[in-house]
């Protein structure tokens, strides 16, 4: 079971600023996963928790933020999904 911060870099965790020869950093990875948390409003009790701990949509907000051709909007997680052209549920924050 991999924690949230995990979750949100396991594309990335081979290459700084998560890794140098080799050795995770687990400063960088904490610092991605607090601003990521935050950007998709993701709802976790830390990002120490495990991810399968998360609901449905705050599982889904996860899988969104930690893929690897992420780009950050400023705003809302709808906002990010209307100019990335996801298709999201009405009523969703």
């Amino acid at each position: 079971d991999f924690a949230v911060a995990d979750n949100l870099m396991l594309e990335r965790f081979d290459r700084p600023p998560f890794s140098h020869a080799g050795i995770l950093d687990r400063a960088a990875i904490e610092r991605h996963a607090r601003q990521l948390v935050e950007a998709f409003d993701i709802r976790a009790a830390s990002i120490q928790s495990p991810a399968r701990q998360l609901s449905g949509g705050n599982a889904q907000k996860l899988v969104l933020a930690g893929r690897d051709d992420v780009r950050l909007y400023p705003g809302s997680f709808s906002e990010w999904c209307r100019l990335e052209n996801y298709p999201i549920e009405k009523g969703t924050p």
